[in-house]
């Protein structure tokens, strides 16, 4: 093998290597997205309330729970506790599967939620316990 056949070689695994470590420190990332509208009020609520769930590690345990499937009575309880009371609420746990379908793990909803005049804010969690199993998380507000 020629001295530039076995530089390309070292120049392929460089790379390789490059790309697996960037694609383990993008795997432990959470991602914020926020959908951007008039409403910027109801917004930046559920931004807070992403990163006051995502703060205190409560939002891995509402969205995975013990075995995979989330507690929608814990995550009802702790939103009814800190959405202001004249905003409704829709919190939904979506799923993303290894073939990229996104399936519905559960929804909730409280205080009089209204979809026509929601704003949402999403977030993605790649997964827990160092195993990857991506979850998209949908909270949409609403006036009362």
């Amino acid at each position: 093998m020629s001295k530039l056949g076995q530089t390309r070689v070292v120049e392929a695994i460089l790379s390789l290597i490059a790309i697996a470590l960037l694609f383990m420190v993008v795997n432990r990332v959470s991602i914020t997205v926020a959908n951007y509208s008039a409403n910027s009020y109801l917004r930046e609520q559920a931004n807070e309330i992403f990163a006051l769930l995502h703060k205190g590690n409560l939002l891995i345990s509402i969205v995975y729970g013990q075995y995979g499937y989330g507690y929608p009575d814990l995550a009802k309880k702790i939103l009814d506790s800190i959405v202001p009371s004249d905003i409704g609420y829709n919190f939904t746990v979506y799923r993303i599967n290894k073939d990229g379908d996104i399936e519905r793990i559960y929804s909730i909803s409280g205080r009089g939620y209204n979809s026509l005049n929601a704003y949402s804010s999403s977030y993605i969690l790649t997964g827990y316990n160092g195993i990857f199993e991506p979850r998209l998380v949908v909270l949409s507000l609403s006036k009362v």
